[in-house]
């Protein structure tokens, strides 16, 4: 499925994208209480998440900036790509972070890459798997 634009707003609810998607332009989700869930999404725009209380599970993500935010929930990552090509921000309060399975600390990786992720939270852990 291709599309040019995707944005969705909930104050309450879990948002659930699933299938294969193409997106040109905007993909930006967001809920205020509710577990977002993607899978199978490529993108040649920003894949913005954002939620206030819930887990973010993207699951087979082909993108060159991916911004997701939780203030209370987890944040599980597999992104088609590979670790060095991508500048990694994870920042969590009462969590661990992993990345290929390997603890790391909630910090910056890989700061002269071209592509980015910057996963946050507050309370939860941030586990990224590249697929490359």
């Amino acid at each position: 499925l291709y599309l040019v634009k995707t944005l969705v707003t909930l104050l309450n609810g879990e948002i659930k994208v699933e299938g294969d998607l193409y997106v040109t332009d905007e993909f930006d989700l967001y809920t205020s209480n509710g577990r977002i869930t993607v899978s199978n999404v490529k993108a040649d725009c920003d894949i913005s998440l954002d939620t206030s209380n819930g887990k973010i599970i993207a699951t087979n993500i082909d993108a060159s900036r991916l911004i997701f935010d939780t203030s209370n929930g987890d944040i599980e990552l597999s992104v088609l790509g590979d670790y060095d090509d991508y500048r990694i921000e994870m920042d969590t309060s009462n969590g661990d972070c992993h990345v290929d399975n390997i603890e790391k600390n909630d910090s910056l990786y890989n700061p002269n890459a071209n592509k980015l992720l910057r996963l946050s939270t507050s309370n939860g852990d941030i586990e990224i798997d590249f697929i490359g």
